[in-house]
Formats: structure tokens, C-alpha cells, sequence
């Protein structure tokens, strides 16, 4: 009897459980949205050409909003063009139209001078000059412009400006004390994301003095105690009213599409001695050069999973863009990504390094060190746009002839025993 009791409670539960499960069943059916409230976007944004197997209902989708996403297409949209740009690099560019940095209504005529012109000299020779470009070099020239400056030079030597592309002035101003000294940001081995347009000072008196030797502009480049230094910056040695470093920078008023003139981005990295010799006694990475070539390839490769990242991301919301109508969008139907454009100020700078937006400038000396370098750019894709110092250079031209790219050799004038690695 007790046997058949037991039988008879357990199919009384399981006829219970039976009966609830249809309840919920009922219930759930009654409040789900029906597929004709829906609507079907065009493509699936990660298989091009198929269906969305998800369709989106009358329930907000989980994601990001619409105001995001189209902010990350218009980083995609600037990756591509920089692509494109990157592309046509070889172009014949049109004849410059006007001087975004120079002065605007002037005509200057500079008569007599011995004009250098790079390969030769030109006696007596005249340059006139108009709104800041140099329309005209030659003998006996003249304009029918109305308040011309005519400048005698009386047979003196007329250059053009002298470009210096490496120097410290105005990120280690004078009189080079503690309280002026922005050239190393030496809170770790590598700092790719610190930038000297920061740190220049517009009043440096360094600035005078430099430019009374002929030179106009200058690359302002960090130090070279870290790995990576930094981003460097290229300004004009003349004073601007506004006091502002940024007014002072070399593409400052410059229109991309206006003057078809390129905003190139500059950076500083060093190999060698530098670090090891700063960080090692103090116990820290790097104390060889097996640690240094680690934490090079480290953080570029930090930056390569991020440039993949947002290539992904790009791919997708691309696809999702060319499904819109981006004249009525129902932002409560459109397909989301679970993820904003992946961002990071950290790595955005070796970002657009492997990405060729940036010219890469090292402080390197020996055969070994600048074939360390060679191999990273090769391992990672990026650029190497000039050795500096480079003593050991003339050692070692089939191995730089490895680099994708040709790397200029900004070497010294003379010879300068500081450090074991000049000695070589």
C-alpha cells in the first residue's frame, strides 16, 4: 500500500509541474513582440552579402548608442582616408597658392644680394616675394605692385632658412635649470604617449639666439634617456604676438584640403646606452639590451592587437552603415555593436605609427642597435624616417637597405666623446 502511495504523489507533482510550465508557456507567448513589428536590416554586418540572423524588435537592443557609433565610423572613415592619402603620396602636388604662416597684402623685393642656392650662387641676383612665397629668383626683377618693401642687400649673402632637425631649445630652456627641464618624462622607460607641443616654451631666450644663426625651423624632439621619448614637433623660430606654442608650429593655419600640404606627426625613440645606463641602477627595466629590444617589441605589440581591434570594428560598422537609411533611422531598430570604437590615449600615437602617420626619428650609434631597429620595423610594419647621430651608419648599409623604406642619417658635423657609444 505504501508503494502505491508514493507512485500516486509522484504523478501527482509531475501533472503539477506539467500544468505551470504550460501556464508560463501561455504567459510568455501573449508578451513576446511579433515578427511583424520587426524589421530586417540588409546585410549581416560580419558575413557581407547574408542576412541578419538577428532581427531587432520593438525592445531596445543591448549596445551602444547611435551617437556612438557614428562617431567610431568617423575614426574609420579618417583611417581610410589617411590610407588613401598614403596611397597618392607620390603625386604631383600643385604649385603652392598662398603661405598659411606668412603675412598677408606684402610684396618684398630684396635686390643685389649673392644668393645661395643650394648647388650654386647667384651674384647680384634679386628674389621677390609676395604674401610670404618666393614667386621669382633671377637678375634685374621688378613689380607693379603698389607698397613694395625694397630691401638693398648690398652683395651680402642671402640664404634660404636653415632647417635644424634635432634640438632640445624650448623643451630645456635657458638657463637650463631644474624648473626648465621638460626633455625627459622619465616616469617609465617608455612614454610614446607624452608630447613636447606640451611642454615648448615660446619664450625660451634659446629661441633669439638660434635664429640669429640663420635658422628658421627646427624639430623639437624629447629626449633620449627613454626608449620612447615621445612626440616631437616642428615650429617656426619667429616670435607670434599670441605667445601660443601652437601658433608657433610649423603647420599652424594649415588646411589639408585647402593647401593639398600633409600634417605630418613626428616621434622620438632611442636605442642604446641612453636607457639602460638611466633606469638599470636604478634596478629597473630596462638594464640590458635584451630588456630594452623586450619592451620595444612589447608595447608595439600592445598597439598592433589595438590597430587589429579597430580594424575589426571598422569592418563591422561599415558593413551595418551601407544597411541604413541615413535619412530616417529608427534608432530603436538598427543593429548595435556591444562595444564602442576601441580607444586608448596610451597607445594612440604607436597606433598611427604602425598606420604610417608618423615620421619615426631615433637616437641610435651602433651596427647592432640600429639593426635591432630595422628588425622591429619589419616585425611590426612601421617606418623608420631618420637615425640620428648614426656614427656607426656607414658600417652597416646593407643592413639598413633591409628597411622597406630608405631612413635618413642625421649624423654630427663633428665628433663628440660623451658616451661609450660615440667612442666606437
Amino acid at each position: 500500500m505504501e508503494g502505491k502511495s508514493t507512485i500516486h504523489r509522484y504523478y501527482g507533482i509531475s501533472a503539477m509541474l506539467l500544468i505551470v510550465v504550460g501556464i508560463i508557456s501561455i504567459y510568455l507567448g501573449s508578451h513576446t513582440p511579433n515578427r511583424s513589428e520587426s524589421t530586417t536590416l540588409k546585410t549581416n554586418p560580419f558575413n557581407k552579402g547574408e542576412p541578419l540572423s538577428r532581427d531587432s524588435g520593438s525592445v531596445i537592443s543591448a549596445g551602444i548608442s547611435y551617437g556612438s557609433f557614428k562617431y567610431g565610423l568617423s575614426q574609420c572613415q579618417q583611417i581610410t582616408k589617411q590610407q588613401q592619402e598614403k596611397q597618392d603620396k607620390n603625386k604631383e602636388l600643385p604649385r603652392r597658392q598662398r603661405n598659411p604662416r606668412g603675412p598677408t597684402n606684402t610684396t618684398l623685393l630684396i635686390k643685389n644680394g649673392y644668393i645661395w642656392l643650394g648647388d650654386r650662387y647667384l651674384d647680384g641676383g634679386d628674389i621677390l616675394i609676395k604674401d610670404g612665397l618666393i614667386l621669382e629668383v633671377g637678375h634685374g626683377l621688378s613689380t607693379d605692385e603698389d607698397n613694395v618693401q625694397e630691401i638693398d642687400a648690398k652683395g651680402r649673402v642671402v640664404s634660404p632658412g636653415i632647417v635644424d632637425m634635432h634640438t632640445h631649445a624650448t623643451v630645456y630652456s635657458l638657463p637650463g635649470l631644474q624648473a626648465t627641464a621638460d626633455v625627459d618624462e622619465l616616469s617609465d622607460s617608455a612614454t610614446p604617449y607624452v608630447r613636447v607641443i606640451d611642454a615648448i616654451n615660446p619664450i625660451d631666450p634659446a629661441i633669439k639666439l638660434v635664429s640669429s644663426g640663420g635658422v628658421t625651423t627646427t624639430l623639437v624632439l624629447p629626449g633620449s634617456d627613454n626608449l620612447m621619448g615621445g612626440e616631437a614637433a616642428v615650429i617656426k623660430l619667429c616670435p607670434v604676438s599670441t605667445l601660443s606654442n601652437q601658433d608657433m608650429l610649423v603647420t599652424a593655419g594649415v588646411d589639408e584640403e585647402q593647401d593639398r600640404e600633409k600634417i605630418w606627426r613626428y616621434m622620438k625613440m632611442s636605442c642604446g646606452e641612453n636607457a639602460k645606463a638611466h633606469f638599470g641602477p636604478l634596478n629597473q627595466m630596462p638594464i640590458t639590451r635584451m630588456g630594452e629590444a623586450y619592451i620595444l617589441r612589447q608595447r608595439f605589440e600592445e598597439a598592433r592587437f589595438l590597430k587589429r581591434q579597430q580594424d575589426d570594428w571598422c569592418d563591422a560598422a561599415h558593413r551595418i552603415s551601407e544597411s541604413l537609411d541615413e535619412e530616417n533611422v529608427d534608432e530603436d531598430k538598427i543593429t548595435r555593436l556591444s562595444e564602442p570604437y576601441p580607444e586608448s590615449l596610451k597607445l594612440e600615437s604607436l597606433v598611427a605609427l604602425l598606420r604610417h602617420q608618423i615620421n619615426l626619428n631615433i637616437h641610435c650609434y651602433l651596427p647592432h642597435d640600429m639593426e635591432s631597429f630595422v628588425q622591429h620595423s619589419l616585425e611590426f610594419d612601421f617606418e623608420i624616417a631618420a637615425f640620428h647621430h648614426a656614427l656607426s651608419a656607414w658600417q652597416v648599409t646593407e643592413i639598413l637597405k633591409r628597411a622597406k623604406t630608405n631612413i635618413t642619417i642625421a649624423t654630427f658635423a663633428g665628433l663628440i666623446f660623451n658616451s661609450f657609444d660615440r667612442m666606437d
